[in-house]
């Protein structure tokens, strides 16, 4: 289906309406509180993985 084509469907224009009414609130607090989860999960993943490797070269040297 070509993209550069002219749309004239009903849906796609309410869609596209509806879209443009909605307005979303910022609010720094809630940004900060994402971070901060953010920063926790990379903070888990990272002593995560290094576990991995650390368990991965322990059996590599027991079956040495």
């Amino acid at each position: 289906m070509p993209e550069h084509r002219e749309h004239n469907d009903p849906i796609e224009e309410l869609f596209r309406e509806k879209a443009g009414e909605f307005d979303i609130r910022y609010r720094e607090e809630d940004w900060l509180k994402l971070e901060n989860r953010l920063d926790k999960m990379d903070a888990r993943r990272s002593r995560m993985r290094r576990w991995g490797w650390v368990a991965a070269a322990c059996l590599l040297l027991f079956s040495l």
